[in-house]
């Protein structure tokens, strides 16, 4: 990531306490595990050095063990991780809208000389509903596969943006209301649709009490 939300409110109530150069070494670990994307490994040594801090490693292994938590797979931090998944889901939305938008051009050019092949040979010409375009990737992607025909009818009538609807999917799909008893309350698809839900304002994570840093 190259860029990532910043709450300056939030990181001063948190390290106020801290010294100049731990202040420092908090903020070139945060750039550099968002830059990554990726738990840091286990080793300080190794993490002072990739930060340039190889001279303040007391610095540097007080602030992984305080806004840190060492895990399995390396020293996490639960805000970014959240914030890179969030932006790894948004980036792949782009992308299958971008692989959509070029399916629909393509097909939309084709569609007359299929039109003209099918009139010579005495066919009833065949055209594509372009409303529809974006409808397969959203079906795929929805967790509640019930009423697809009604889903799509929906998907026409309210010709929703694919990427913002599946950047929306990717925090829903996660949220407890669709997660417990086995997504019962998953509304069902043309619901979703016709009640705009894309457009939902995702809850805001509230910190833990002993948790890591709230950026």
């Amino acid at each position: 990531m190259n860029y990532y939300p910043f709450h300056i409110g939030d990181y001063a109530a948190h390290t106020r306490g801290l010294s100049l150069m731990e202040d420092l070494a908090y903020r070139r670990l945060l750039d550099a595990y968002y830059l990554a994307e990726h738990p840091f490994n286990m080793c300080s040594t190794d993490i002072a050095r990739s930060v340039g801090m190889m001279h303040e490693l007391d610095a540097v292994e007080y602030v992984l063990h305080k806004f840190f938590q060492p895990t399995e797979t390396g020293f996490r931090h639960n805000r970014a991780d959240l914030e890179i998944e969030k932006a790894i889901a948004k980036k792949e939305a782009v992308t299958r809208a971008g692989q959509a938008s070029a399916s629909a051009r393509f097909n939309k050019r084709s569609t007359p000389v299929q039109q003209t092949l099918n009139i010579s040979s005495n066919q009833e010409p065949i055209t594509k509903d372009s409303t529809s375009v974006g409808f397969t990737e959203f079906w795929q992607a929805y967790p509640n596969k019930t009423g697809k025909g009604a889903a799509e009818k929906s998907w026409q009538k309210q010709q929703p943006d694919l990427a913002t609807v599946l950047a929306a999917l990717a925090w829903q799909t996660k949220q407890d209301a669709w997660t417990k008893d086995q997504g019962k309350f998953i509304p069902h698809p043309s619901t979703y649709l016709n009640q705009r839900r894309w457009e939902d304002e995702q809850p805001v994570t509230k910190p833990k009490a002993t948790g890591g840093l709230n950026l």
